[in-house]
């Protein structure tokens, strides 16, 4: 697999977290381009246009994410931090992530799946699921 990185990611330790990123979706750059992916800056600028129209600038964002911390916070922040935006935990942007909620809420759940979204769905659901 080829993963071409930025130059701003010169620590090992985020090399080796934007390898395991791409690894765990199996995406690279070729793949993204031949998708007409575009580029997070340009996108990242409509979203803050969005955010500041919707919420103004002065309501806390929530950026929540079921297993955040480890996975969709590192990735969103990095990117953040490759463009020159700063989306550190303070007044204005706070990062929740929801499965350690459930798994103070629900304890005593084992297995892979205990506390998957899916298995939440169809608990909360009494057995709906995902369509």
């Amino acid at each position: 697999m080829e993963v071409v990185l930025d130059h701003d990611l010169h620590t090992e330790a985020a090399c080796n977290a934007a390898l395991k990123d791409a690894e765990a979706h199996r995406l690279t750059m070729e793949k993204l381009e031949a998708a007409g992916a575009e580029p997070f800056d340009e996108v990242w600028q409509r979203c803050e246009a969005w955010i500041e129209a919707t919420f103004g600038d002065e309501r806390p964002l929530v950026w929540c994410a079921h297993n955040g911390n480890s996975f969709d916070h590192p990735i969103l922040r990095r990117e953040c931090i490759r463009i020159g935006r700063d989306l550190a935990d303070n007044e204005r942007h706070r990062f929740e992530d929801t499965l350690p909620l459930s798994r103070r809420l629900l304890p005593g759940r084992y297995g892979p799946d205990s506390y998957s979204l899916r298995r939440l769905y169809a608990d909360a659901t009494a057995g709906g699921g995902f369509d």
